[in-house]
């Protein structure tokens, strides 16, 4: 009888990406490409991507896995973004 060794469960890589994205559609706002580019000059003064090259990432279109730091900044507004929306909710509570 020959042994059957069993496949370990393979981790998906880009599983930190999908869930950026969750974030990045669920809270983006719609004007964000402004705020990406600032952040992105933040990063890196060189680095200045176009309007449209972030709405393609934002967007999913081909490549936009190695857009890594556009996917940052696009977190980082859209969790800018959900703080302001929750800040705004105590506000009206109060």
């Amino acid at each position: 009888m020959s042994n059957v060794v069993e496949k370990t469960k393979q981790n998906n890589m880009h599983s930190h990406i999908e869930d950026s994205f969750k974030i990045i559609d669920e809270f983006l706002p719609s004007n964000y490409t402004c705020s990406v580019c600032e952040k992105l000059k933040s990063y890196d003064t060189r680095f200045s991507p176009s309007d449209r090259t972030i709405r393609n990432v934002k967007n999913k279109y081909d490549g936009f896995e190695k857009q890594i730091l556009i996917i940052k900044a696009l977190v980082e507004v859209a969790l800018d973004n959900k703080k302001n929306i929750e800040s705004l909710k105590e506000l009206i509570k109060s």
